[in-house]
């Protein structure tokens, strides 16, 4: 018969905690001997942290356009980001993009009153353009390849390879449909433990006979898509219809009183970033450990440096 042990731990957050449960037992998991033959995995975990909403240093070559429309000549404004990586906030995105505006139309000699505006409406999460009637009859507003990447839900039209014209209708201009996953830095959330387990279980599709370290190497990850304007969340994963166990293989020899979970995030070059626990906020988690029993007529054949659970 397979036993069951299921581990819970947790942590409340104090100033810059990374999120990181530790369990300390005063018995070990399993008698030495008995610990080769054991399968774990994450069952259910929450985490409320503080995520990032857009990576200044990344979207580095957003620009802003105004021309006249009896002219041949675009001017253009780099939006100048803040000297800090990370924003938390869209309104704090759209302002950069708007004073580029705004030094664009004063030096169209342009009427403050007539000054085309970015905004974030943080209710529905979308970006819009204001501008006046008498504006949009003399000058079209254009923006560089990234913007139009990132907001492309508004109505485009090709200028250049590097910029692209908004085609203005109205007063409020604003995306009919919203597009934060992709100004996101977030590309997964994942979770890595100290405990003696053997990753070897995904090959890359490139190398179907050979088996890397990093291949799998996460207990959890989960991809992350930002829909809101919200930067401290609760993210949480539990076993159930949508998600399903990853379990892997405990390796032999160890006597295990005392382990960790780590929590991270992962940016889309697929570089590793620390989650840390908001002040307020926790981390909770609950792990389980399968213990196989094997066959007495199945013993004499087991290797015990074989998997017991591999995916195909």
């Amino acid at each position: 018969m397979d036993n069951f042990l299921w581990v819970n731990g947790r942590m409340s957050g104090t100033q810059s905690t990374e999120a990181q449960v530790t369990i300390n037992r005063r018995d070990p998991l399993f008698p030495v001997g008995e610990d080769g033959h054991t399968l774990t995995s994450v069952s259910r975990y929450r985490l409320i942290s503080t995520l990032p909403l857009f990576d200044t240093k990344h979207w580095s070559d957003w620009a802003v356009g105004i021309k006249g429309k009896s002219s041949s000549t675009l001017q253009t404004q780099d939006v100048v980001w803040p000297a800090e990586q990370w924003l938390y906030d869209y309104r704090d995105v759209a302002e950069r993009v708007d004073t580029a505006m705004k030094a664009l139309a004063t030096s169209a000699g342009l009427s403050p009153a007539d000054f085309p505006r970015f905004i974030f409406d943080a209710r529905d999460g979308s970006f819009a353009v204001v501008s006046s009637e008498a504006f949009r009859e003399e000058y079209d507003v254009y923006f560089s390849d990234a913007i139009k990447y990132c907001l492309n839900t508004f109505y485009w039209k090709p200028y250049s390879p590097e910029m692209w014209r908004m085609v203005l209708t109205t007063d409020v201009e604003e995306q009919p449909i919203q597009t934060l996953e992709l100004l996101s830095p977030i590309d997964k959330i994942v979770l890595k433990t100290s405990l003696p387990v053997s990753f070897e279980m995904m090959p890359k599709p490139e190398h179907p006979a050979s088996i890397s370290y990093e291949d799998g190497s996460f207990l959890v990850d989960m991809y992350w898509t930002q829909a809101n304007n919200q930067s401290t969340v609760m993210t949480q994963f539990s076993v159930g219809d949508q998600s399903v166990a990853r379990w892997y293989n405990m390796e032999r020899g160890e006597s295990i009183r005392k382990f960790h979970y780590e929590f991270f995030w992962t940016d889309r070059s697929g570089q590793m970033h620390d989650l840390k626990i908001h002040p307020r906020g926790y981390v909770d988690l609950k792990a389980v450990f399968k213990s196989i029993e094997i066959p007495d007529e199945d013993k004499a054949v087991v290797d015990d440096d074989e998997p017991l659970f591999t995916f195909n």
